[in-house]
């Protein structure tokens, strides 16, 4: 099955709230595609429901190291690190996303309230 396809089916399993095979899918599509955005920011928002936000910040850092220019993952992870209490680490993300999208009203903006 392809990336893609995994990542769908895994979004359809978290509607129908069948959480495992959600994650499931969503492993198997980073173990096709180790940068891919969409699968990153399913898993770890899977983990994070589960209550394992190190792992999930572990595997957003991980797959920013493979796709340093995705804001939609600095945003995911910003996200997580401001439900965990790292301000500082959640600021240096938005911050990074800026540097790569300067035109990008909607982050400047993000940063601006932070």
């Amino acid at each position: 099955m392809s990336r893609g396809l995994l990542v769908t089916r895994g979004a359809a399993f978290v509607q129908l709230r069948k959480p495992a095979e959600a994650h499931a899918d969503a492993e198997r599509a980073l173990k096709l595609a180790p940068a891919d955005e969409a699968a990153a920011t399913l898993l770890a928002s899977l983990l994070r429901a589960g209550g394992d936000t190190a792992h999930a910040v572990a595997l957003l850092r991980s797959t920013l190291e493979r796709a340093p220019q995705s804001i939609d993952l600095r945003r995911v992870l910003a996200n997580i690190l401001i439900e965990s209490g790292d301000l500082q680490g959640a600021e240096a993300q938005l911050v990074e996303a800026v540097k790569v999208r300067p035109d990008e009203l909607a982050l400047r903006y993000e940063l601006a309230n932070f």
